[in-house]
C-alpha cells in the first residue's frame, strides 16, 4: 500500500455556501496552482474551518480542521497577515507584532499538529504550504518523526536584514530546518534563507542543504506554474469569444493595458497608475488610443492599511481621468470587483499589454495565465515587475522597476509600439516554457524530492568508555568489522587542535603535554604505524612541537608537507603573484573587525591569514564571525581562496591549502591507490577536517573529535579521549 500525501493549508480548496447550500471553490493561488494537479496515489487535503461547522460535510479527500473564530481571527488576522505578511513583503511600516497573537499563531499550528498525527501513517509525506505554518513542522516533529515533512513557501522569503527584525526569528527558523525538504519559488529567496539561518541561528549551510547531527534538511526552488491547458483551451470557448467581440464593440480604445490584482499595498497598483500617467503625459500620442483597465479584487476591506490603499489608487484613478478624459475617451477604467473565469479569460485575450507593478510578489500567476490564454498569431506583451518572482522564469517579457517611474513609462510605451511579429517572438518561447512547465509538474517535482529524501543519518556511533564485552560495536574502540578490516601499516592523519592538543584561549598555550609527547614518541617507531600531523599550524610551530620525533606535518592545512625521513618542506600551494590581491582586502576587513570585537586578533600565514576570537566575549564574537564570513565572502567573491569559520576562528586560505588536497596528494605520491596494506586513519574536530574526511571515508577510517555534525564515520566525545583511544588502538592492535 502506497504512503499517502497529506497537503496542508490555511484553508480547504472548497468553501461551503450556507445560504446555497453547496460548495464552491475557493479562491486564492495556492488553489489555483494545485487545482490542476494530478498526482499519484492517495492524497488528503488539511485545512482550517469555522469552528461551529460540521466536518463530516466534507468530501473524500477533504480534512477539515475546526478552529474557533477568536483564535483564527488572532492566528490569521493578526499574526499571519499583520506581522508575516508585510514583513516578508518589506512593509515593516505595517507589521504590528504582540505576543498575544503569537500564541495564537503557535496554538493554531500545534492544532493542525495533533490533527496530522492522528490521521497520518507512519511514512506518510506531509506537504505543508505557506506562512501560516511556520511552526507546524516543530510541533509535530515532537508528536511523529516518522513522517517526511515538506515545506513551500509561496511568498517571498526577505533579506536578511529585515527578517532579524522579527522577533520570533529564531524560533520559526528552528521549526523550518526540522523538515526534510523546505522549497521557495526563486534562488534570491532561498539565498536570504541560508543568509538568515547563518545570521539568526549561526548554522552554516550550503543551498542545497543543511546537515546536523539529528537531521539533514534539503533546499530547494520550485517556481509555482499554473494548469496551463485550462488557460489556453478555455480562452477559445464560444462564450470567451462572444465576450471579446462585445468587448471590442464598446471599447472607446484602440490598445488595452490590463491590471489584475488583489487589492493589496504589495501590488503596486499605485505605481502603476504613477507610471501610466507619466506614460499620459510625455507621450501626447497615446492619449485617446490607449486605456488601462485596473480590475482590484477586494481583500480585507476592513483592515485600515487596506482601505488607505484603497482611497489612494482611487484618487489617482480620479485625477488622471481628471485629467486626461475627453467626451469620448476614459483612460482609466477601474473596477473594484471580482471577475468570473470567463470574464478573465476574455479580458486576458482582449488586452495588448498585462501589466504587473508589484512591489514585492512570490510569483504572480496573473502574468503566467495571460501569457498562456493569449492567441498565438496576435498575441499580447507582459510588462512585469522585477521584484515579483516570476521575474526570473518569464524569459521574454518586459521587465520594469516600477519605482522608476519615467523609465518604466519609456519602456511601457516601447512595448506598446512592438509590432505583431515581434509580440510573437516574445510569445513562444514563454508559452513553450509554461506548456512544458505546469502546475503539475512543479507539484510533482517537489513530492518527488520529498519522497527521495533518504533521512541521512550523519555519524552516531560513539567512541568513549561506555561499553560492554558483549557489545558487537565495541564504543572502547572501532567496532571489530572495522578492526578486521585494518591492513598492514595504519597511516594516522591527526589534527592538532583540538585533537592532539585541547583548545586553549591563546594559540600559542595549546602545547604538548607531557604524556602526549611520551606516547608520540613510543609510536613513532613502531613498524606498523605512520603519524602525520595535519594542522592549520604555521611550520615553525609545528616544529617546535615535534622536534626530535619521526612525525610527518602537514602545515596550514596541508599547504606545506615535512618529510621527517628527509627533513625537508615541500610546498604543495603556489604561492600566486596575485596573492596580495586577496590577502590586503581579507586583512583589512579583519582589521576592521579585531577593532570592534575585543580579546580577538589577526594570525597571518605564509597562504591564508587568519581571524581568531578565542578570548572575546562569546556571543558578541560569533555574532560577528558570522557577519565578518558574510563580508570576506563577497569581497573575495571571484579570488581564489576558501573562507572557512572553525573553531573560534575565522580563516581566508588559498584553495590549494586543504587537508582533502593534501591527503589526495599524499595517496598519490605514495602509491596508496594501488596498494592494500595500508589503513588510513583520521581524527579531527573541526570545519577543515571535514575535507579530509570526505576524502578518505569511502576507504578510510574517519573519527570525529566532539559532537558537531560531522561526515566522519564515528566520533569521540571529547578531546581528553583522544589519547586513550589512540593508545588503545595502536598498542593493544585494536580499540
Amino acid at each position: 500500500m502506497k504512503n499517502k500525501l497529506i497537503l496542508v493549508s490555511n484553508r480547504l480548496p472548497v468553501q461551503f455556501d450556507p445560504k446555497t447550500k453547496k460548495f464552491r471553490k475557493s479562491d486564492g493561488g495556492l488553489v489555483q496552482a494545485l487545482s490542476g494537479v494530478k498526482l499519484d496515489g492517495a492524497a488528503v487535503w488539511m485545512g482550517s474551518v469555522a469552528g461551529d461547522e460540521d466536518p463530516k460535510r466534507y468530501g473524500k479527500g477533504l480534512h477539515p480542521v475546526p478552529i474557533e473564530e477568536e483564535l483564527y481571527e488572532k492566528y490569521y488576522s493578526g499574526l499571519a497577515n499583520d506581522v508575516l505578511w508585510p514583513l516578508f513583503h518589506y512593509e515593516l511600516d505595517y507589521v504590528r507584532f504582540d505576543w498575544d497573537i503569537w500564541d495564537a499563531y503557535c496554538a493554531v499550528n500545534r492544532l493542525f499538529a495533533e490533527e496530522i498525527a492522528r490521521v497520518a501513517a507512519a511514512g506518510d509525506s506531509v506537504w505543508i504550504h505557506d506562512y501560516h505554518f511556520f511552526m507546524l513542522p516543530h510541533y509535530l516533529r515532537e508528536l511523529r518523526d516518522d513522517l517526511k515533512i515538506g515545506f513551500f513557501l509561496h511568498i517571498p522569503f526577505p533579506s536578511s536584514e529585515v527578517y532579524r527584525t522579527l522577533p520570533v526569528r529564531e524560533k520559526i527558523l528552528s521549526s523550518l530546518i526540522e523538515c526534510d525538504l523546505v522549497g521557495f519559488h526563486d534562488y534570491s529567496y532561498l539565498r536570504h534563507f541560508v543568509q538568515s539561518i547563518h545570521q539568526v541561528l549561526g548554522l552554516d549551510s550550503d543551498m542545497l542543504k543543511l546537515e546536523r547531527i539529528s537531521r539533514t534538511t534539503e533546499f530547494g526552488v520550485f517556481p509555482v506554474s499554473i494548469d496551463t491547458p485550462k488557460f489556453t483551451k478555455g480562452a477559445t470557448k464560444p462564450a470567451v469569444q462572444q465576450r471579446m467581440r462585445d468587448l471590442k464593440k464598446h471599447g472607446d480604445y484602440e490598445i488595452l493595458i490590463l491590471g489584475v490584482d488583489r487589492l493589496d499595498y504589495i501590488k503596486g497598483i499605485d505605481l502603476k497608475l504613477r507610471i501610466f500617467h507619466d506614460a499620459l503625459e510625455r507621450f501626447p500620442e497615446l492619449r485617446n488610443r490607449v486605456a488601462l483597465l485596473q480590475i482590484a479584487v477586494p481583500s480585507r476591506t476592513e483592515v485600515p492599511e487596506y482601505i488607505k490603499t484603497r482611497n489612494e489608487i482611487e484618487q489617482l484613478v480620479g485625477m488622471i481621468n481628471g485629467k486626461f478624459s475627453t467626451a469620448t475617451y476614459t483612460p482609466v477604467k477601474y473596477l473594484f470587483n471580482s471577475v468570473n473565469f470567463e470574464e478573465l479569460l476574455a479580458l486576458y485575450r482582449h488586452a495588448q499589454v498585462l501589466f504587473v507593478s508589484s512591489k514585492r510578489d512570490g510569483m504572480n500567476l496573473v502574468a503566467l495565465e495571460y501569457i498562456a490564454a493569449q492567441d498565438q498569431r496576435n498575441p499580447g506583451v507582459v510588462v512585469l515587475s522585477e521584484f515579483a518572482g516570476a521575474a526570473s522564469n518569464l524569459s521574454h517579457v518586459t521587465l520594469v522597476n516600477p519605482w522608476n517611474i519615467s523609465e518604466s513609462a519609456d519602456r511601457l510605451a516601447a512595448v506598446l509600439a512592438l509590432s505583431a511579429g515581434e509580440r510573437r517572438e516574445r510569445h513562444a518561447p514563454v508559452l513553450k516554457y509554461l506548456n512544458k512547465y505546469d502546475a503539475t509538474n512543479w507539484a510533482v517535482s517537489f513530492i518527488k524530492r520529498l519522497s527521495a529524501h533518504s533521512v541521512e543519518v550523519l555519524p552516531t556511533t560513539v567512541l568513549n568508555s561506555e561499553t560492554t564485552a558483549k557489545a558487537r560495536k565495541s564504543t572502547r574502540g572501532l567496532p571489530e568489522e572495522v578492526r578486521a578490516s585494518f591492513a598492514g601499516k595504519r597511516v594516522f592523519l591527526l589534527d592538532y587542535d583540538g585533537t592532539l592538543a585541547p583548545i586553549e584561549d591563546k594559540p600559542e598555550l595549546a602545547v604538548l603535554n607531557r604524556a602526549t609527547r611520551e606516547k608520540l614518541r613510543a609510536w613513532q617507531k613502531r613498524e606498523d604505524v605512520e603519524l602525520i600531523v595535519v594542522s592549520g599550524r604555521d611550520p615553525q610551530f609545528l616544529l617546535s612541537q615535534f622536534d626530535g620525533m619521526q612525525i610527518s606535518m602537514a602545515a596550514e592545512h596541508g599547504a606545506r608537507f615535512y618529510d621527517h625521513r628527509r627533513g625537508t618542506w615541500t610546498t604543495l600551494a603556489r604561492d600566486g603573484a596575485k596573492k596580495r590581491e586577496w590577502t590586503d582586502p581579507a586583512r583589512q576587513i579583519m582589521k576592521d573587525y579585531s577593532f570592534r570585537v575585543p580579546g580577538s586578533f589577526i594570525e597571518r600565514k605564509n597562504f591564508g591569514v587568519a581571524w581568531h576570537f578565542r578570548n572575546s566575549p562569546s556571543n558578541f564574537a560569533e555574532y560577528q564571525s558570522r557577519r565578518l564570513v558574510e563580508d570576506l565572502e563577497w569581497s573575495l567573491l571571484r579570488m581564489p581562496v576558501s573562507i572557512l569559520r572553525g573553531k573560534k576562528v575565522v580563516e581566508v586560505r588559498m584553495l590549494e591549502a586543504s587537508k582533502g588536497a593534501f591527503v589526495n596528494w599524499y595517496r598519490t605520491v605514495h602509491d596508496l591507490g594501488k596498494k592494500r596494506d595500508y589503513t588510513l586513519i583520521a581524527l579531527g574536530d573541526d570545519r577543515t577536517d571535514e575535507e579530509m574526511f570526505e576524502a578518505i571515508r569511502s576507504d578510510g577510517i574517519t573519527i570525529k573529535v566532539g559532537m558537531e555534525a560531522t561526515h566522519a564515520a564515528y566520533r569521540l566525545r571529547e578531546q581528553a579521549e583522544v589519547l586513550p583511544f589512540l593508545e588503545r588502538l595502536i598498542e593493544n592492535g585494536s580499540a
